[in-house]
């Protein structure tokens, strides 16, 4: 038995005597069944932070074709000697999972003291149970699963897994990460598992009459941006599988697989939450440039020279689009399956929702920009300054590629 495990167990032992059932050895049992159950998924959640890589910028040398002497294009050596701009993550970007809270949401002044207050929070407030009632709890200073049923009666448990805020000011501020039922077993997809415009979900469950209700939502939002259902096992768990088409989005979203409350004293009776990151198309690899000499070429992000462009190569392919007349700013390029338009509102470059009409800040460039595009997906933006800089951002800070270049894109 590890350090961590020996902490849970003392911890169960500890909570035996305050918890149902009275039998203290039936209920470390109990919870012991439910969180082997269910450990695997909790412990991938809290070892995604020791996954981070953080990426530096390399010498990137740009060598000419034409004879002439080569041509230097300055990239950062170490952070130290890049210029960024330090921004908050807004909700419209890819925050990671493990320092994110599904509950309470970001907007809100909720804070919890105890893991049975946020998990209960969580099953009253988010899934719909009215009447949830807190189970069996184990507990380490790392993290926390706590048992709640949708009523007095139930014996159907949902396993909330509570930890720590974070970085938070007070470490007794508990958050809601996920959460788990043994009679609904996701095996695709994963925690943190990218979204894709054909999304697999697929699992073992029982439920009343075999139905299992499925949604996304957003962060910050118990309002779904799809609803469907599928049929697992009615009388024993049975598998289920199911592929829907997600919205186009530029948010990560939670996933929820539930049984619906068919007594109407609530919306669910158990469920299966599950976080999910925004589209998950890789950055590009390469990027057309024009360089202050006037060189048109494709380069790599290690500077090398892949092709000079000539006069029979078409123009970069630049996604540009125009902008409505209540939205002031330029260079607004689409981005691609989340359905926004990036642009330059004056200050920073932010996003456009022509469905809803939003416009949300992502960055805030060191400069002006004076080009700006937008892979595929809409995940990644790259962008020239006045300063003849050039930029990229994934969502956190953006990275200076290297100087000496006119415009740019994917």
């Amino acid at each position: 038995m590890n350090e961590i495990e020996s902490r849970l167990a003392a911890a169960m032992r500890a909570r035996a005597n305050d918890v149902e059932p009275e039998d203290e050895h039936a209920a470390l049992d109990h919870i012991t069944q439910r969180v082997n159950v269910n450990r695997r998924r909790g412990l991938a959640l809290l070892s995604a932070a020791a996954a981070i890589v953080v990426v530096v910028g390399a010498i990137a040398f740009l060598n000419r074709d034409d004879g002439k002497n080569p041509q230097h294009i300055t990239t950062a050596t170490n952070p130290g000697d890049t210029t960024t701009t330090t921004t908050n993550t807004p909700p419209s970007v890819i925050p990671q999972f493990d320092e994110q809270a599904i509950w309470p949401f970001a907007s809100s002044s909720q804070t919890f003291t105890t893991p049975e207050a946020a998990a209960k929070s969580f099953a009253v407030e988010y899934l719909g149970m009215r009447n949830a009632r807190v189970g069996n709890a184990c507990c380490s200073p790392d993290t926390a699963f706590v048992e709640i049923f949708p009523n007095d009666r139930s014996t159907a448990a949902t396993v909330v897994h509570v930890r720590p805020r974070p970085h938070g000011d007070k470490p007794s501020d508990w958050i809601v990460t996920s959460a788990d039922s043994d009679q609904i077993t996701v095996d695709t997809p994963k925690p943190n598992d990218p979204l894709s415009s054909s999304l697999t979900i697929s699992g073992k469950s029982v439920a009343f009459e075999a139905t299992l209700g499925i949604q996304l939502r957003p962060l910050d939002s118990t309002t779904p941006v799809f609803q469907g259902n599928t049929n697992g096992g009615s009388t024993d768990m049975q598998p289920f599988s199911t592929t829907i088409s997600p919205p186009a989005t530029d948010q990560p979203l939670v996933l929820v697989v539930f049984e619906g409350d068919a007594s109407g004293a609530g919306d669910m009776t158990k469920a299966t939450v599950i976080p999910l990151s925004a589209a998950g198309a890789p950055q590009p690899t390469s990027f057309y440039a024009v360089t202050s000499s006037g060189d048109r070429v494709v380069l790599d992000f290690q500077g090398h020279v892949q092709r000079t462009l000539t006069a029979a190569d078409e123009e970069f392919p630049v996604a540009t689009t125009s902008l409505p007349s209540n939205v002031t700013g330029t260079l607004a390029t689409l981005r691609g399956r989340f359905g926004t338009v990036a642009f330059f509102d004056g200050t920073n470059i932010a996003s456009y929702n022509p469905t809803t009409n939003a416009q949300v800040k992502l960055v805030t460039p060191a400069a002006a920009p004076v080009t700006l595009d937008a892979d595929e997906s809409g995940r990644y933006l790259i962008w020239v300054d006045v300063n003849h800089d050039l930029w990229t951002w994934s969502g956190a800070d953006p990275l200076k590629v290297g100087s000496g270049f006119n415009s740019a894109a994917w």
